[in-house]
């Protein structure tokens, strides 16, 4: 499992948690973690069509190719791209977080 997968299913396990300790819902199951990976897979299931983890990253990695690349990003790319360089690294730093590198 990659760190990943076990921080989306520590993230359900708290979420599960909160919502039991809020009275929400009550957990009666002793491994609270294969009920967490079940909600995991579908979620992954749900937006694995939309791109994926390599993917993710040969896009990191070619914003950061693009923004250092005086010649690459001139003038005109904040106009032809709908970023400037500082816009492309908050969006390199978003993608980073969201498959956890």
């Amino acid at each position: 499992m990659d760190n990943f997968n076990s921080e989306l299913i520590s993230a359900i396990n708290k979420g599960l948690l909160d919502s039991e300790k809020n009275s929400d819902i009550v957990i009666t199951t002793g491994i609270l973690e294969n009920a967490s990976k079940v909600i995991a897979q579908n979620v992954q299931h749900q937006y694995a069509g939309v791109i994926s983890r390599d993917e993710t990253i040969a896009v990191i990695n070619l914003i950061f190719q693009a923004i250092e690349d005086e010649q690459f990003f001139d003038w005109e790319k904040p106009t032809l791209c709908g970023a400037d360089k500082t816009q492309f690294e908050q969006i390199r730093k978003k993608l980073m977080l969201a498959i956890g590198i």
